[in-house]
């Protein structure tokens, strides 16, 4: 990520580069939601084949995860980093 603030002076490949990285840390968020199977969000509670889904399994095994939330702290560092390079 450095390396690529450092190194890359034009405006539009930094952009394409931070935003596939970007994108490939929301892909990973997507995968670990998608393959806890404890429900779709926080205030869901379903039933499906005799099993219930509940909202509290998806705060304790997924939200409180760091790794859930990472996509949106690195968007934060990658606009900041883009705003302090090309203002």
């Amino acid at each position: 990520m450095v390396m690529i603030y450092k190194y890359i002076d034009n405006k539009i490949a930094a952009g394409v580069i931070y935003g596939l990285v970007y994108i490939a840390a929301l892909a990973f968020t997507f995968a670990l939601v998608y393959g806890s199977n404890s429900g779709g969000t926080i205030a869901v509670r379903r039933f499906e084949k005799g099993k219930e889904f509940d909202g509290e399994k998806f705060y304790s095994e997924v939200w409180t995860n760091p790794v859930y939330h990472f996509s949106s702290f690195f968007y934060g560092m990658l606009t900041s980093l883009l705003y302090f390079k090309f203002r």
